[in-house]
This record gives C-alpha cells, structure tokens and sequence, in this order.
C-alpha cells in the first residue's frame, strides 16, 4: 500500500470508501453494535494469481469490527460481489466509534 489520494469507490485500496450498494444495509458487529470498518477492496483485475474469485464475482471486501475481541483479534466478515451489480454506491457509516488503530487510513493498492 502506498499512502496518497484514496483512489475510486471501485479501485483496490485499503480502508476507505468502498464500492457498496445504496440499498443494502452497512453490516455491524453483534457484540460491540458498531458499523464494521472497511479495511480491505480487491478486483479480481489486481488479485495475485493463485486468489481465487467465487463464481461470477469480481470484487473482495474485508471489514472488521473496530474493537477489541479476546486474543483473536478482531472479528471479520467477507462480502463478494460483481462490481457491476452496484450502480448507485452508498455512503458508508462513520466509524467513529472504534478504535483509532483499527481504522486503516485510504491507501492505494500496487498488487
């Protein structure tokens, strides 16, 4: 990663504003209720060789909750999906209910 502008809703990059559709709810973290924090947004395009994409998917989004949870780390949820399926990106939830180290700044992706 390289720190810089942060790239489109639809680039690879850590952190951010990442390619969510309008319509589907923010996920949140069970234990803390808390909007989970984007960390990671991958393209098939950018990925390593040997990552592997899901059937009909083309767009790999890791999130975490912001908070400590035992000595596990933080919990993390994965979301595939085709990035054309998300005409109208939404806005994401702030996060600023987390941990100031568990919040990625934007960076660009050089995979």
């Amino acid at each position: 990663p390289r720190y810089g502008d942060e790239p489109g809703v639809g680039a690879s990059k850590l952190g951010g504003r990442f390619l969510w559709p309008h319509a589907d709810p923010w996920p949140t973290c069970d234990e803390h209720h808390i909007p989970l924090s984007p960390v990671l947004q991958l393209r098939a395009a950018d990925a390593p060789p040997r990552f592997d994409f899901p059937a009909g998917t083309d767009l790999m989004q890791l999130l975490w909750c912001g908070r400590d949870h035992g000595p596990g780390g933080p919990r993390a949820a994965v979301v595939w999906r085709r990035a054309a399926d998300v005409p109208q990106p939404g806005n994401i939830p702030p996060h600023n209910h987390a941990f100031p180290g568990y919040v990625p700044v934007p960076c660009r992706l050089f995979p």
